[in-house]
């Protein structure tokens, strides 16, 4: 009798441990996803004031251009990108400083 407790207290301790491992495994996936997406969306999207979104990969996406207040010659943007994974509504964001696009003289 004592060792089927022991047997059934390995058994459920086993099945906890194999179900973490699954939940970390599926979180550091969809991690990588959304790195690989940030960054191809902060260096691929159109270079152009303002704001764009999609979605892609099953994530929600948000990319914003804006000036700083940099001094000319070359103005100063604040590029951010935003992701919503839709099913879990896990947030992940990156951001960086980059000159701005060049606008048109009037």
């Amino acid at each position: 009798m004592v060792g089927l407790m022991i047997i059934a207290m390995v058994l459920i301790e086993g099945l906890g441990a194999a179900r973490n491992a699954g939940q970390a495994s599926e979180m550091a996936l969809d991690l990588r996803r959304a790195h690989q997406l940030l960054v191809h969306l902060m260096e691929m999207a159109p270079d152009r004031l303002g704001e764009q979104t999609g979605v892609s990969q099953g994530f929600a996406w948000r990319v914003e251009t804006s000036i700083t207040g940099g001094e000319r010659p070359i103005e100063i943007c604040r590029r951010s990108v935003e992701l919503t994974r839709q099913n879990t509504r896990r947030h992940y964001e990156m951001a960086s400083l980059q000159s701005c696009p060049a606008t048109p003289e009037p």
